[in-house]
């Protein structure tokens, strides 16, 4: 007997990245996921302020998923700048994307401190009481094949 193919329902996810990047960015993405307009967000861990982590934990919910936005190319890392000096400046500032790609391929960043950035976000978010669910990444970082392997 032949089988016949179900359909399965279709669901059109609306994420919102960079939560915490700025407040007018942070306040619409609150206010679409009080809303019920958006079905996700991604945070930068980062930028986000204790405040508007607490406002999005009791937000979260089977109808609003929050992830990381893993930031590693703005702003400063959550790991002091001492132990992940392959990815800061001199001002203890994450690279910009290019400059982060440049030392990528001259072998300058050391996947031992990607993966100590990557848990310090992490566990930031999940201290705030966030459950996450799902993370991409600031300006696709994941797309880097250092990156990728280490996520």
């Amino acid at each position: 007997a032949a089988m016949t193919a179900v359909p399965l329902p279709k669901r059109l996810i609306i994420n919102c990245d960079d939560f915490g990047w700025d407040e007018p960015a942070t306040q619409a993405i609150l206010e679409l996921g009080a809303a019920g307009q958006v079905s996700s967000t991604t945070v930068m861990a980062n930028f986000a302020s204790a405040a508007e982590l607490r406002e999005l934990a009791q937000l979260a919910s089977p109808t609003l998923s929050v992830g990381l936005h893993l930031t590693l190319n703005a702003g400063q890392p959550l790991s002091a700048a001492s132990q992940v000096p392959s990815l800061v400046n001199a001002d203890g500032q994450f690279y910009s994307s290019s400059q982060l790609w440049q030392r990528f391929l001259q072998g300058k960043v050391r996947r031992t401190e990607l993966r100590l950035e990557i848990a310090a976000q992490l566990r930031h978010l999940a201290a705030a009481g966030l459950d996450l669910t799902h993370a991409d990444s600031h300006q696709h970082l994941h797309q880097y094949p250092l990156l990728g392997p280490t996520l």
